[in-house]
């Protein structure tokens, strides 16, 4: 975890490496103490940032839907998540959860989600593809009088 910023306790906010989904480039943020301007204090923090945003055609816009795994390494499986489809934009490039999960739960031993100082996130997205259809229909064509 050396790609954060660090903080007085640690890590403060970390960006994963950039990865491809959906033909789009992503990253993920983790804040480990919370995103304190989204009030989430307390809590682990995650976000999901489309990457290369100035690529993107003006006006373009990504609709996605993503979900956010963290997995339990003493019992081999995930919490999961689910995020709202979220409108990914040149000026609004990132979303995700202030409160993912809260550090009480993530910190106990016995929950297996924190094991010697490690821990496993990841992130589903699904992409929704907009497709505009259009038809044009006359009154007559319906047999529908007009006078």
């Amino acid at each position: 975890m050396d790609r954060g910023d660090r903080g007085e306790n640690g890590i403060d906010k970390f960006e994963s490496n950039e990865f491809e989904a959906a033909g789009y480039k992503w990253k993920m943020v983790i804040y480990p103490n919370g995103n304190t301007d989204e009030n989430g204090s307390g809590h682990v923090s995650v976000y999901l940032a489309i990457s290369e945003t100035t690529s993107l055609p003006a006006g373009c816009e990504v609709n996605a839907i993503f979900t956010f795994f963290m997995f339990n390494q003493l019992r081999d499986n995930y919490l999961s998540v689910r995020g709202k489809m979220r409108r990914f934009q040149p000026f609004k490039s990132l979303w995700g959860l202030a409160k993912f999960l809260s550090h009480d739960t993530f910190k106990e031993a016995s929950n297996g989600y924190l094991v010697d100082d490690k821990c496993v996130v990841g992130a589903e997205i699904f992409v929704v593809q907009r497709q505009a259809i259009g038809e044009c229909l006359s009154m007559e064509a319906l047999g529908v009088s007009t006078r």
